[in-house]
């Protein structure tokens, strides 16, 4: 019988390969975030420490403008750009690497959850993965945002004011550095944030163990390492292991580390590497247990 009417027609859309599909996910979110202003405000506040250290920078390439001010030696020495001033910057975002999370990351899963969009999402050509990927580019690339991107942007405005574009060549190992340590600090975060977002559906819920998370291993190891300083104690159990619990004194120990700094702690910092690897595939094994669980049941 013959056919008189076709009406079949070639996909005209945009054809994304297998392993891309995530994106869709990521750059709603990341567009999404973007329109509210409250957020941009936000990420302003985040990027202040760049912009006083971008200064910084102007003034140390301009002796002479400091001289006119009429500076006193002491503070020229404390304007000089060395590893130690790119380890203070990313040791001063650390705070807004936990904030920013916090707003907007608390209901990235949850969300879907409560709204049972999840099975819709799973319901779709995509993995598990394609999905956490999707939702971890979110965070990802805006914590990258107040951490690796400006840390290796003070470092070009440093060879474009002092005009020495072989500073940027010769500190390569200062790049590797820079990038190692912001991912240091950001995938604890990113995978802290995603893994309590996915075991309950409120926001607040979620939020509040994230702040639990951050701030109360941190008052313990900071109790323990003074109660542990009596010898009876310090017999039995070093205080220093104490540093091994929270997050801010891991990294601390491996920023030092990283960059040449003075080492906080006695012990070594290979330990503290250890706990955090523990903690990032413990995240990891929580979030896609969640997730597994819920396409399983749906």
């Amino acid at each position: 019988m013959p056919v008189y009417e076709q009406s079949y027609s070639h996909y005209a859309g945009v054809y994304r390969p297998r392993g891309l599909s995530w994106s869709v996910i990521a750059i709603k979110g990341i567009s999404r975030l973007l329109k509210e202003k409250s957020f941009r405000f936000l990420l302003f506040i985040s990027l202040f420490v760049f912009f006083i250290l971008s200064i910084q920078l102007y003034l140390n390439a301009n002796v002479e403008l400091l001289k006119w001010m009429g500076l006193r030696q002491e503070i020229t020495d404390f304007l000089k750009v060395n590893e130690r001033f790119y380890y203070n910057f990313l040791q001063s975002q650390q705070f807004f690497c936990f904030l920013l999370p916090l707003v907007f990351g608390a209901d990235l899963i949850a969300q879907d959850r409560r709204t049972k969009a999840l099975a819709l999402y799973l319901s779709k050509p995509i993995t598990r993965l394609d999905y956490l990927f999707g939702k971890g580019a979110i965070v990802l690339f805006y914590l990258y945002l107040i951490t690796l991107v400006p840390g290796l942007f003070l470092m070009f405005l440093n060879a474009f004011f002092t005009e020495d574009w072989g500073y940027l060549s010769s500190n390569i190992s200062l790049m590797l550095r820079i990038t190692l340590y912001s991912h240091i600090v950001i995938i604890p975060i990113l995978l802290s944030i995603m893994a309590l977002s996915s075991v309950v559906k409120s926001r607040i819920s979620s939020g509040t163990m994230f702040c639990v998370l951050y701030f109360v291993p941190f008052a313990i190891s900071n109790i323990f390492r003074q109660l542990f300083y009596d010898p009876l104690f310090s017999a039995l159990f070093s205080k220093e292991w104490w540093s091994l619990v929270s997050f801010q004194t891991i990294w601390s120990q491996l920023g030092a580390a990283i960059f040449h700094q003075e080492i906080p702690y006695e012990i070594h910092w290979g330990f503290h590497l250890a706990a955090l690897l523990l903690f990032c595939v413990l995240a990891f094994m929580l979030l896609y247990r969640q997730i597994r669980a819920v396409e399983i049941v749906k």
